[in-house]
């Protein structure tokens, strides 16, 4: 008789970089790391004086407020559709992260019809080198 694993993951997130870890066998396994390209790394083309002062509402589903720029929305949906591909095969989700990035990427994943009936959960963390990231979602999955 074959017996079914849930597939588990967790992924850190913020506005410059994810890091997949999934749990496999009692074990917490680092997967990769996906850079986004939502702020421009070139500072001469960036006013960064003036990113702080726009208030901008982005409201793709009417759930998300934040302070970026309208010239990063179209990388910040690219670098959340390219993480919701590597996710859809998990059925429970970790996200962790410092900021507003984590729970827009949360709202993404509510709204998106593939991941309907999945568990997802979402905590407010700072930074935490890879091992302690292996380390905290190891914990957070095994019962």
């Amino acid at each position: 008789m074959q017996t079914f694993t849930t597939r588990k993951v967790g992924i850190w997130i913020d506005q410059s970089k994810a890091c997949l870890i999934e749990f496999r066998d009692g074990n917490a396994i680092f997967l990769e790391t996906i850079s986004s390209n939502i702020l421009n790394n070139n500072k001469s083309t960036v006013d960064y004086s003036r990113i702080n002062k726009i208030q901008f509402s982005y409201d793709l589903c009417g759930l998300r407020s934040s302070r970026i720029s309208t010239s990063h929305i179209p990388n910040l949906q690219k670098y959340f559709k390219k993480l919701r591909e590597q996710l859809i095969s998990f059925e429970d989700i970790l996200i962790l992260g410092p900021g507003v990035v984590k729970d827009q990427f949360y709202n993404e994943l509510k709204l998106d019809q593939q991941y309907h009936g999945k568990f997802i959960a979402v905590q407010n963390k700072g930074n935490f080198s890879e091992k302690q990231l292996i380390l905290y979602i190891n914990d957070f999955f095994n019962p």
